[in-house]
């Protein structure tokens, strides 16, 4: 076989690509390492039971987002079928003396935290709704590079352009939301690795908002 393209790993990464490469006629040739194609998303079994190497969450399966459209470029759309987090309360937040389920709804987030913290209802409200506009700001930018300067020229971006440096601690306090608050919103930070005095807002906003969306 003479490839046009040789993919070293077969993660996800390297057989979307391979996949997509092999689509459009190209000949491809997949290395892996290990005696399983998939990376982080394949499946071993010990005994009667069945693992996940790492997989858990999978982002924008919805109808017409990135993995839909995806799998139908390769005409598996119908072949894979994914399981919706619970839209009620997919992550369990928990530090002592309080309990957060958090909602894929943004609103109901916000009257959760109000509930939990009655005291500062208002500025719950307030970051919760930051959170939902930049979301969107973040989601409209345009997928083209040539039209990415458009971004900072528009009044329809205005928290990219405020909040372009801040770290999620940064809007936490502009908030004023307790301490107890920013913990149980912060609790997915081991994922980056990153304190929230060090975490980029944006990053934070999509990986959050990500899986509101129905990972």
């Amino acid at each position: 076989m003479d490839p046009d393209y040789v993919v070293v790993g077969s993660g996800l990464a390297g057989l979307s690509f391979a996949a997509l490469a092999a689509k459009s006629g190209r000949r491809v040739l997949v290395l892996e390492a290990h005696d399983k194609p998939g990376g982080y998303a394949h499946t071993f079994d010990v005994g009667r039971h069945r693992f996940n190497a790492q997989l858990h969450y999978v982002w924008n399966c919805g109808e017409g987002r990135t993995v839909d459209d995806f799998l139908g470029k390769l005409g598996l759309r119908e072949a894979i079928e994914f399981v919706e987090l619970d839209p009620s309360g997919y992550d369990h937040m928990r530090i002592p003396g309080y309990a957060l389920d958090v909602p894929g709804d943004f609103e109901e987030l916000a009257r959760r935290l109000a509930a939990l913290f009655p005291a500062h209802a208002e500025g719950c409200s307030g970051f919760v709704e930051e959170l939902a506009r930049t979301d969107a700001e973040l989601e409209a930018i345009p997928s083209s590079l040539g039209d990415v300067h458009r971004v900072f020229g528009s009044r329809g971006y205005l928290r990219l352009v405020k909040w372009r440096n801040a770290t999620l601690k940064d809007v936490f306090e502009h908030h004023r939301l307790p301490i107890e608050a920013q913990a149980l919103l912060a609790l997915q930070w081991p994922d980056f690795l990153l304190p929230p005095g060090r975490l980029s807002f944006f990053a934070w906003v999509k990986l959050f908002a990500g899986y509101a969306r129905g990972a």
